[in-house]
């Protein structure tokens, strides 16, 4: 994983996640969808939040949410948004992997997003931890929206030249 922290603490994540349209428009269909059944004081769990686009969204909607991510910029990015611009928000954010969510007790949050970290985990082993993680966390009836890239999310841009798509 220190890779991953060593390329995301290089990289400009939030730029990424509010200007890409691409990012845009997964975050609104994501939003739009999920708001069908999240209900109002619901408390959230975001695993790798980035630099919590996610989470600042579900907070100014009236819930309670709990920030993670293993790369330390990210949730220093949050915390100093948190102080600065969104100081009435309920948001808890701190440095921690997707595959030990050990600092929760079991059945705490009505909603898991997973949405980050799964397409870094290369160990099988590792990506089913992380997902019996979020489902012991989440309490019963809860909602775990899980994203994952698989391995030939790539092919379309292959397929792509001078600004037009093959397939």
């Amino acid at each position: 994983m220190n890779s991953v922290v060593e390329w995301y603490e290089k990289d400009d994540e939030e730029s990424r996640l509010t200007t890409n349209k691409a990012r845009k428009m997964e975050f609104i269909i994501s939003t739009k969808i999920l708001d069908n059944f999240i209900n109002f004081g619901d408390s959230i769990l975001d695993v790798a939040a980035g630099t919590g686009v996610y989470s600042f969204y579900y907070a100014k909607k009236g819930h309670n949410v709990f920030a993670m991510d293993i790369t330390p910029k990210h949730i220093q990015i949050i915390k100093n948004k948190l102080c600065n611009e969104f100081k009435e928000l309920h948001i808890k954010a701190e440095v921690n992997n997707a595959i030990d969510l050990g600092m929760f007790e079991e059945n705490v949050f009505n909603t898991v997003l997973c949405f980050g970290p799964i397409y870094h985990l290369i160990e099988v082993d590792e990506r089913k931890k992380c997902i019996k993680e979020c489902l012991r966390v989440l309490k019963k009836g809860g909602i775990l929206a899980v994203a994952y890239i698989n391995k030939y999310y790539i092919l379309p841009h292959i397929l792509t030249g001078a600004n037009r798509l093959v397939l």
